[in-house]
């Protein structure tokens, strides 16, 4: 499945019959495109929930200049790309991250033997 979309000028990202939310261009080479999906945080009844924030990297399949002048650029690119998914607060996702070091750390060493 391809996903097919806009770069605009200021750095966001939409996706052409997807839903908008907060995208934003992140990285690219002339084969890969890397996104950022922002993280969102709601309240209910449970107290509040948090929606994980991801990058996304994908191989980029065209780039070029869009026909209208927004200055942004027109993209096609391969879905389910590498990524990565994290807490949509800095605090607690860098929390998170080195509490997963150690086993992270045990699996690659798992696999190297």
């Amino acid at each position: 499945m391809r996903g097919i979309g806009t770069i605009r000028a200021d750095g966001t990202v939409r996706f052409l019959g997807c839903v908008p939310v907060d995208i934003r261009l992140v990285g690219i080479t002339p084969h890969m495109i890397a996104l950022k999906y922002a993280g969102s945080s709601y309240r209910d009844h449970g107290g509040v929930n948090y929606v994980e924030a991801r990058i996304e990297v994908y191989e980029l399949e065209y780039l070029k200049k869009s026909i209208d002048k927004s200055g942004g650029y027109d993209f096609a690119c391969k879905r389910f790309g590498l990524g990565i998914t994290f807490h949509p607060t800095p605090k607690h996702a860098q929390a998170q991250a080195i509490k997963d070091l150690p086993r992270v750390a045990e699996s690659i060493t798992k696999a190297a033997d």
